[in-house]
């Protein structure tokens, strides 16, 4: 990939790197500090992606609009022409530079019928399988899988599962964050008390008895997995 061929948006929150292809290629959010959400720039097989460009993979042409941070990016192919607008906004807000965290993609055809792809993938999506894949234990979750000098954890981190209920809510697997919920719930000591650590081998609360920092998981996760209200309106 050609540094050449790549444009910068931004709002001062945070700021996105566009190739001419249609593809993000580079976008920390929430603030340029945070973990990449679109990394293909680094990494082309796991690095999150988010693409609007041409079914047959043709290469746009690139501009601004005059006078402003608004990126065009412009395609013919063989069935028509589009082009693919793309900003973070920008704006005067009760007298204060308002600068949300949103990427606007907008596809405005030109000519023709062109045949379009959108993909969208987010980074975050491959992280939470890649971590339920590894740490996962009986449904609940390790914080490590390795040897620490004490053998590998047969035991599971109570925190950790409600942080992956959560997790689940964010990148849209509500049905799922919702079953993982239920059974954690379900383990709840007679007084609903939580551990730090559950053994689902057992099955057994296990460690520092009770654990605050659990008890403030589950609330967090009961949030997350709660329906959301144009679910029960």
């Amino acid at each position: 990939m050609r540094l050449e061929d790549l444009g910068l948006i931004g709002n001062c929150q945070y700021s996105a790197l566009i190739h001419n292809s249609g593809e993000v290629v580079w976008c920390c959010l929430p603030r340029f500090d945070s973990e990449p959400v679109f990394s293909t720039l680094l990494d082309s097989q796991d690095g999150g992606r988010y693409r609007i460009g041409p079914a047959g993979g043709e290469i746009g042409v690139q501009r601004y609009q005059p006078n402003t941070n608004i990126l065009e990016t412009t395609f013919q192919t063989p069935t028509g022409s589009f082009k693919v607008i793309d900003f973070a906004p920008r704006f005067l807000h009760y007298d204060r530079a308002f600068r949300p965290t949103q990427l606007i993609r907008i596809v405005e055809p030109l000519e023709g019928a062109p045949r379009i792809t959108v993909a969208c993938e987010p980074r975050l999506i491959s992280t939470v399988e890649a971590i339920y894949k590894d740490l996962s234990m009986g449904g609940w979750l390790q914080r490590y899988s390795l040897n620490d000098g004490f053998g590998k954890p047969s035991v599971a981190f109570v925190i950790c599962t409600f942080w992956l209920i959560e997790a689940f809510a964010a990148v849209g697997r509500r049905d799922e964050a919702r079953a993982v919920f239920d059974r954690t719930r379900a383990s709840l000591s007679r007084l609903g008390l939580l551990a730090e650590d559950y053994d689902p081998a057992e099955p057994r609360m296990w460690g520092n008895f009770p654990q605050t920092y659990s008890h403030v998981g589950l609330i967090n996760a009961a949030f997350a997995a709660s329906p959301q209200w144009a679910e029960v309106l």
